[in-house]
């Protein structure tokens, strides 16, 4: 019975929505501040799939689709580091 996909597993509950807007804009709040910049981290950008290109800079956009947590990531570094602590949190 444990194992059927059906019964709850810790963690399977959905986000508060506000709770998870919160964390969204508090990440990007800190991401701006002089502690964080998460999204300027080049290390960080390339390991996330931000590489850069030898011609334009950084990628316009993300393809590393099959590990993302919301499509929305994908869009941006700034919100890639938001969402991805809204998920962790």
């Amino acid at each position: 019975l444990l194992d059927s996909p059906a019964a709850a597993q810790p963690g399977d509950e959905a986000p508060h929505p506000a709770a998870a807007a919160l964390a969204h804009e508090l990440a990007h709040l800190f991401d701006r501040s002089r502690a964080g910049g998460l999204s300027r981290d080049p290390r960080l950008l390339d390991l996330a799939g931000w590489q850069r290109s030898p011609f334009y800079g950084r990628a316009r956009g993300n393809t590393f689709t099959d590990r993302s947590v919301d499509a929305y990531e994908l869009t941006h570094p700034r919100e890639f580091v938001a969402v991805n602590l809204e998920h962790f949190l």
